[in-house]
């Protein structure tokens, strides 16, 4: 069965993949993030219809990676070397993702990385080792 997905929660698994990369490495209220959120709703309304018809081939559900001190570290290090538009995107990802995560103070925004959730920090130091990589090649 080369090439094909076992279930059809293989598939969605890939599909959601494709919303959560779209809404980590595109800016908040870009069109590819706006795009992504809308079609993202779409295709949760017609996967719970399918799921409600096959109901006996639902698989496990993989539990997520937590994120360990040295993650939480990795990110710590990662943000002094994002330029100030790639530190906004993550702020607004910690924003829509992880709100209890930031604190504003006399115009100052403090990231509380131990309130970060596991997946939401693993996707932001993906997010920004891309960044620093990018920044790297182009400087």
């Amino acid at each position: 069965m080369a090439g094909k997905y076992a279930t059809c929660y293989d598939f969605a698994e890939d599909v959601r993949l494709v919303w959560r990369n779209a809404q980590t490495f595109n800016m908040v209220g870009s069109p590819i993030y706006k795009t992504s959120v809308t079609l993202q709703r779409f295709f949760e309304k017609k996967f719970a219809k399918l799921s409600k018809k096959n109901p006996k081939k639902r698989r496990r559900t993989v539990e997520p990676k937590e994120a360990t001190r040295t993650d939480r570290v990795k990110f710590s290090n990662q943000v002094n070397y994002l330029s100030s538009e790639q530190l906004g995107h993550i702020v607004d990802i910690i924003q829509s993702r992880c709100p209890k995560a930031l604190s504003e103070d006399d115009n100052e925004i403090e990231i509380e990385i131990n309130n970060i959730d596991a997946k939401v920090l693993l996707e932001l130091n993906d997010y920004a080792q891309n960044c620093i990589s990018r920044n790297k090649k182009s400087g």
